[in-house]
């Protein structure tokens, strides 16, 4: 199933590329339904950076999905290289639920977009294995993993945008204050 978000942030993509990288868990106040970010490793290779991230979201799992995920397995971990030399970051993440069972991966682009603003554009995909799911039966798998691909692309794309969004009202405070 695609990932996809663009956004339009009002300042230079030196800036916002910085500080979506390197700023990211100061954002989660402004993101009401991650419960926080913590930095697991950061190691720098040039004008590559690799970041390893676990996110703690806050939702509510739809019925379908309640006998394979519970509450407490709304976490991710985020595998991200930032490539500043392309000015894009190739990210791969896994759920707390279904370890080994979701492949999920894209890549973000930072574009200039007019004098002082950056276009920041997220493409992905998510996919889940039709069968080999514990708790769904061999039969139901075909009704019960498009749904599973569709909250879990839910629970991710809204914070995509809100990511930005905060990103932009953060680099907006900086810039007032």
């Amino acid at each position: 199933m695609e990932v996809h978000h663009d956004s339009r942030v009002r300042h230079p993509r030196s800036l916002v590329f910085r500080t979506y990288r390197d700023c990211l868990p100061d954002l989660v106040a402004l993101l009401p339904n991650v419960s926080g970010v913590e930095l697991l490793e950061r190691r720098e290779e040039g004008s590559r950076v690799h970041l390893v991230n676990r996110w703690r979201a806050r939702g509510q799992v739809p019925k379908v999905a309640q006998g394979i995920v519970d509450p407490d397995m709304l976490t991710w971990i985020d595998r991200a290289t930032w490539d500043e030399d392309d000015w894009s970051c190739t990210w791969v993440f896994e759920p707390g639920f279904l370890p080994g069972k979701v492949d999920a991966r894209g890549r973000n682009a930072f574009l200039p977009d007019g004098e002082g603003h950056t276009e920041v554009r997220i493409r992905g995909d998510l996919r889940l294995p039709e069968s080999g799911i514990p708790g769904v039966p061999s039969l139901a798998a075909k009704v019960v993993v498009p749904q599973i691909e569709r909250f879990v692309v839910a629970l991710v794309t809204p914070n995509m945008a809100r990511v930005t969004a905060a990103l932009e009202r953060f680099l907006d405070a900086r810039a007032d204050g």
